[in-house]
C-alpha cells in the first residue's frame, strides 16, 4: 500500500511511508517536525525485466522535514529535505549508483469530493543522480511537479492512513532531467551487469 508521500514517478522512495508512522494527535501542531533514516539491503531478481539478471541492492537515506496546516485547510501539506544513496551491484560486481539530494514540497492539494485528494509535490534540487561503472552519469536536477491521487481514509488530517489510488505523472518541468521520462538506472546497469 503506497502513501501520499510517496513519489511514484522518480525511483520511489517507499521507506518515506516511516514518516507516517507519527501518532495523528502530533499532526495538530502546527509545524511538526519530521526525521527519520533508512539503511537496508535487497535482493532484486529479473532485475529490469531481464530474467535470470540478480541485482543486489544497498539502500541509504534521510528525511528532514515537517508537516504544517495551512490557511486552516484539513489537509496538512508537507516540506521535507530528502537526501538518499543507492547501490545496485550486479552479478559480475560491477556498480550503478543513484543519489538525490532534494527537496519535496506538496505545492497543491485538491479535495475531489468523493474522499480522494489530488496532490502536487514539487522536487526541487539535485533531484536524481545516476552514475555507473564506467563513470556514465545521468542528473536530473531543476523542477519537476508530480500528481497522484490518494484517498484520505476519512481523516483528512492524518495521513497516516492515506491510501495510494493513482499517479496522474508529472505536471511540469523545469531544468535538465534526462532521467524524468526513463529508468536510467536500467539503461546504464543491464549493459554492465550483463558485460
Amino acid at each position: 500500500m503506497r502513501n501520499r508521500l510517496v513519489n511514484l514517478s522518480f525511483i520511489p522512495l517507499i521507506a518515506l511511508a516511516a514518516l507516517l508512522a507519527f501518532p495523528p494527535g502530533t499532526l495538530a501542531a502546527q509545524p511538526t517536525a519530521v526525521h527519520d533514516a533508512w539503511d537496508f539491503t535487497d535482493t532484486i531478481t529479473d532485475a529490469c525485466g531481464v530474467p535470470g539478471l540478480t541485482v543486489e541492492e544497498h539502500f541509504t537515506g534521510e528525511v528532514d522535514g515537517f508537516y504544517k496546516f495551512v490557511d486552516g485547510r484539513s489537509f496538512p501539506f508537507t516540506s521535507v529535505h530528502v537526501s538518499f544513496f543507492n547501490t545496485f551491484t550486479g552479478p559480475n560486481g560491477k556498480v550503478v549508483t543513484v543519489s538525490a539530494d532534494r527537496r519535496e514540497q506538496d505545492a497543491r492539494i485538491v479535495d475531489n469530493g468523493d474522499g480522494t485528494i489530488t496532490i502536487s509535490s514539487k522536487v526541487t534540487g539535485a533531484a536524481l543522480t545516476v552514475t555507473g561503472p564506467n563513470g556514465q552519469r545521468s542528473l536530473d536536477r531543476g523542477l519537476v511537479v508530480f500528481q497522484f491521487t490518494v484517498d484520505y481514509n476519512g481523516t483528512p488530517a492524518n495521513p497516516a492512513d492515506d491510501i495510494f489510488v493513482s499517479d496522474q505523472g508529472i505536471g511540469k518541468v523545469a531544468g535538465p532531467h534526462p532521467g524524468v521520462d526513463t529508468d536510467m538506472v536500467c539503461e546504464i546497469g543491464v549493459p554492465a551487469w550483463t558485460s
